[in-house]
């Protein structure tokens, strides 16, 4: 598992839910962002929609990952080793989050 300092299975079963949650986010996202490139490069109006849409349920899996994690650090007093990567954690998925629905910005106009 992700930890060899815990006996609890219970614990564990936790940080390797966190973990699969995150990767869930992860390939979420990856879908996203291609269809989203897909409805820009086609002009595919429902396609965009359709990643937006996909948008919502990223922010859902963020949510409960937060929960997660407050959990784990509540219940499973957990190694310094095990703290530092659940507290990393949702501080990656949040730009995640959008990441494909996002409007690029515009460039800067040219000076002088």
């Amino acid at each position: 598992m992700l930890s060899g300092d815990h006996s609890s299975k219970q614990y564990d079963a936790e940080l390797e839910q966190m973990r699969s949650r995150i990767l869930q986010m992860g390939g979420l996202v990856e879908s996203q962002l291609k269809l989203a490139m897909e409805a820009f490069e086609t002009a595919d109006v429902e396609k965009a929609d359709t990643a937006i849409a996909n948008d919502r349920r990223v922010n859902e899996l963020q949510l409960d990952l937060d929960m997660m994690v407050n959990h784990v650090i509540a219940r499973g007093q957990p190694t310094a080793g095990d703290l530092r990567m659940v507290m990393a954690w949702p501080r990656r998925s949040p730009t995640w989050s959008g990441s494909a629905t996002r409007r690029p910005r515009s460039p800067a106009p040219p000076s002088g």
